[in-house]
């Protein structure tokens, strides 16, 4: 059995270092969402659903959101 730590602390790779076939059986659970970086592709996976991105196309929060400050003290103002 073997356990890896969330965050950078738990990064594992399995790699066989052989010509000889690898058998492994891969058991986990899921309990809601995990987000796993893979910093040798550029990639981030959710899983469980597996969406996968590339960190280089990685944009503001704010991106596309146009006059911020104006609908927010628009908001303010109806309460």
């Amino acid at each position: 059995m073997i356990f890896f730590e969330s965050g950078e602390t738990g990064a594992h790779q399995l790699y066989n270092h052989t010509d000889a076939p690898c058998i492994f059986l891969d058991i986990r659970t899921y309990i809601g969402h995990d987000i796993c970086e893979y910093p040798d592709s550029n990639k981030i996976i959710i899983v469980p659903n597996g969406e996968t991105f590339k960190r280089d196309e990685q944009h503001n929060y704010f991106d596309g959101e146009e006059n911020i400050h104006d609908i927010w003290n628009k908001l303010s103002r109806t309460k």
